[in-house]
């Protein structure tokens, strides 16, 4: 089983590329007919109608269980349920989302026996990983609801010092807003979110200081470290999509340039082919010069994010096959082989994505009828079909 750290650092970039290109894509091309599209909102909504099961007790769902385990899963939980209200009006999904956000979770992992925290009492959650995300979550809840105890909480989770602070597999202390010493790039890009989520609801100044000191620290880190640009593109590109900042756009593009000259990860780039890791999957490489693509027009972009997109990764895609070694990689290779139909009108890769979606395919995963055993699991792919209406 993926140790905590990998199960939710996988998750929280792997939403954070999905909802990046998707953006773009809104912001360029237009929706097509809807007679045209598969209908990717009916798969989102069944993946949130689902009550997931799971041995360990890390399931959850209506019409009754709404406790998934620990705070990290409830999160989730209670995105999941915001947005897809906010992108249908469907009042049935704030009141799960409100369900959500008003249990008490009963079974955290033995790795973290603290990750959990309450609206009721306790906004200690145990980590920075589940710090970050009952900030937003709650912050979104309030922006839905206008329910003032939601924000409150938000607020209280964000300025209180978490029990174990490091990152809970590396060396490194990280308690943000002050401490930013994060390791993980994932957890940092979560915390700008948060706080520039509730310096907007708020008007708290303080919070946008604590967006700029993550960008101070994010810089820092640049010059410090090569070799593993990918999540650090994806965060200057999700900074120029918000800001229209064209430094990080410029920042962008010469780490995207650079990756594939000094500091190429996966051997021979004449073979268009990364390792089956997460670090390094191939959707992120094809979701990355997409989104370059997409954001400056120039072609050489476009033909990298085609020699990716055609060579596939060496656990998924055109050449092997259409279920990928983890739930996080098959959910970005959907939304890299959408985004690639939609920015050529190539059929091929509408055929490749109808096959990552493919019964058979979820079967092969372990989520037959919608049920992938395990909470996180069915929002991330809820998320995903949500991302491609």
């Amino acid at each position: 089983m993926q140790s905590k750290q990998n199960i939710l650092e996988a998750f929280i970039l792997s939403i954070l590329i999905i909802i990046i290109s998707a953006y773009i894509l809104q912001q360029i091309y237009p929706k097509q007919a809807e007679q045209e599209q598969p209908n990717y909102l009916s798969f989102a909504k069944r993946f949130l109608d689902t009550k997931t099961t799971n041995e360990n007790g890390l399931a959850c769902g209506p019409p009754d269980d709404w406790d998934c385990g620990f705070s990290e899963y409830q999160d989730f939980a209670i995105s999941a349920n915001v947005q897809y209200y906010e992108l249908t009006g469907d009042e049935k999904y704030l009141n799960y989302a409100i369900n959500f956000a008003n249990t008490r979770p009963t079974s955290p992992p033995p790795y973290c026996p603290n990750c959990i925290c309450s609206m009721l009492d306790d906004a200690d959650c145990g980590d920075v990983e589940t710090q970050v995300n009952t900030i937003f979550a709650f912050s979104e809840l309030y922006a839905a609801t206008k329910n003032k105890n939601y924000l409150d909480f938000a607020e209280k989770v964000a300025e209180t010092k978490q029990s174990v602070p490091q990152n809970v597999s590396q060396k490194c202390t990280c308690e943000p807003p002050y401490n930013l010493n994060c390791c993980d790039i994932p957890f940092l890009s979560g915390f700008y979110d948060s706080y520039e989520l509730l310096y907007n609801l708020t008007n708290n100044t303080k919070y946008k200081t604590y967006t700029e000191n993550i960008l101070n620290e994010f810089q820092r880190k640049l010059s410090e470290q090569r070799g593993n640009e990918m999540p650090y593109i994806f965060f200057y590109i999700h900074m120029y999509s918000t800001t229209k900042n064209s430094t990080y756009l410029e920042i962008a593009k010469e780490e995207a340039t650079r990756l594939l000259t000094h500091d190429y990860p996966c051997g021979q780039l004449e073979k268009w082919q990364c390792p089956a890791n997460d670090t390094f999957h191939q959707s992120k490489l094809i979701l990355i010069y997409a989104a370059l693509y997409n954001h400056t027009g120039e072609k050489k972009f476009l033909d990298i994010a085609v020699k990716f997109a055609d060579t596939g990764g060496v656990d998924c895609g055109p050449n092997i096959g259409w279920v990928c070694n983890a739930h996080a990689s098959q959910a970005r290779m959907i939304f890299a082989y959408y985004t690639m139909y939609k920015i050529t009108g190539d059929e091929k890769y509408s055929y490749y994505l109808n096959n990552f979606i493919s019964p058979e395919s979820f079967d092969r995963l372990n989520c037959a009828d919608f049920n992938c055993h395990q909470a996180a699991v069915n929002y991330i792919f809820e998320t995903t079909f949500m991302e491609l209406t």
